[in-house]
C-alpha cells in the first residue's frame, strides 16, 4: 500500500491576519509595521494569501507603489504591487496569491513591513492621503532550520508500478524494467560479443 501524501490544506491556525491604516508620506515612503510572528526554533514560512488596500487622496492625485518587506531582509523577502493612482475617490485593490515565500531571519520574533511609496517622479509633488491596508498570511509547516528552498512541503514518493518489494514475484526486492520497454543491444548500437568458433 502506498504511503499517504501529504496536502496543502491549510487549517484555520494557519492564517494571520492584521489591519494598519494610517497617513501617507509626501515624496517619500510610508512604513506600516505588521503584527510580530512568533516562530519556533524550526523555522516555518509564511506566504502573502491576500491584501486589501483602499488609498484616498487629500487635494491632489498621487501615485503609490507598495511593497512587503519580508523579516529575512534580503532582495528575496520583497514584494512589489506595482504603481497606481488615486485622485479623488478612495482607491480600493485586492492582490491574492502571490505564491511569494518569506523565512524568519531567527527563532525569535519576526517584524513585516508595509511599505506605500509615493514618489515624485510620478506626479505626487508634496500631495499626500491616507490607507487602509489588510493583509492576510499563511503559516507554512515546519521545516529544518537550513531549509531556505520553495519546497513548502516535502513530496513523497510513490512506488514504482513495476517494483513491488512485498510481491512474490520480486521478493529480493530488485528493481527492473518490463521487457516491452527493454531494449535490445543491436537495438541502442552497443557491439553483440560473438563466441568465436576455432
Amino acid at each position: 500500500m502506498p504511503p499517504k501524501r501529504r496536502s496543502r490544506v491549510n487549517s484555520r491556525m494557519s492564517y494571520v491576519e492584521d489591519i494598519k491604516m494610517g497617513r501617507l508620506q509626501a515624496n517619500g515612503t510610508t512604513n506600516f509595521q505588521l503584527s510580530d510572528f512568533t516562530f519556533t526554533d524550526r523555522r516555518r514560512p509564511f506566504r502573502i494569501d491576500r491584501v486589501r488596500y483602499q488609498i484616498v487622496a487629500d487635494k491632489k492625485p498621487i501615485a503609490f507603489n507598495m511593497r512587503f518587506y519580508g523579516p529575512q531582509s534580503s532582495a528575496d523577502s520583497v514584494v512589489s504591487f506595482g504603481l497606481a493612482f488615486a485622485e479623488g475617490i478612495p482607491v480600493k485593490g485586492t492582490f491574492t496569491n502571490t505564491c511569494k515565500l518569506f523565512y524568519p531571519s531567527g527563532t525569535a520574533n519576526a517584524t513585516i513591513l508595509f511599505a506605500i511609496d509615493c514618489p515624485q517622479q510620478f506626479g505626487t509633488d508634496d500631495s499626500t492621503g491616507s490607507a487602509i491596508v489588510q493583509a492576510r498570511f499563511i503559516m507554512g509547516p515546519e521545516e529544518y532550520p537550513d531549509a531556505y528552498s520553495d519546497h513548502v512541503v516535502q513530496p513523497v514518493p510513490r512506488c514504482d508500478p513495476v517494483f513491488r518489494p512485498n510481491s512474490p514475484e520480486s521478493s529480493t526486492g530488485s528493481w527492473s524494467l518490463p521487457e516491452s520497454l527493454t531494449l535490445a543491444p543491436q537495438e541502442i548500437g552497443v557491439p553483440v560479443p560473438t563466441a568465436e568458433v576455432d
